[in-house]
């Protein structure tokens, strides 16, 4: 299992990061990411669980619903279900067109 911790008060994700291709855990707790590169994440193909919580994110974009392997999304104070199926359907949706 491949583990990533970011723990210098980013303001983005690393590009370096999106060139993890067996990454599995991303913990970005506790920056400032303001946004997130859902194509970049959709890269990381064996991506499982993301750690969001204690970021400046104003939105998680419906893009990252793309991520299939994706299984854990945590973001402050948590993803609830409504917001979770609203990114879900985005990324579905997408797919489908």
């Amino acid at each position: 299992m491949q583990c990533c911790s970011l723990l210098y008060r980013f303001g983005v994700i690393p590009p370096v990061i999106y060139k993890l291709s067996s990454l599995e855990t991303l913990l970005i707790s506790d920056n400032q990411v303001s946004e997130l590169n859902a194509a970049g994440l959709q890269g990381l193909t064996k991506l499982a669980s993301l750690d969001l919580q204690n970021n400046n994110l104003s939105n998680i974009p419906p893009e990252l619903g793309n991520c299939t392997s994706l299984r854990y999304v945590n973001k402050e104070p948590y993803l609830n279900l409504q917001e979770r199926n609203s990114v879900l359907l985005a990324g579905i949706l997408h797919n489908l067109c």
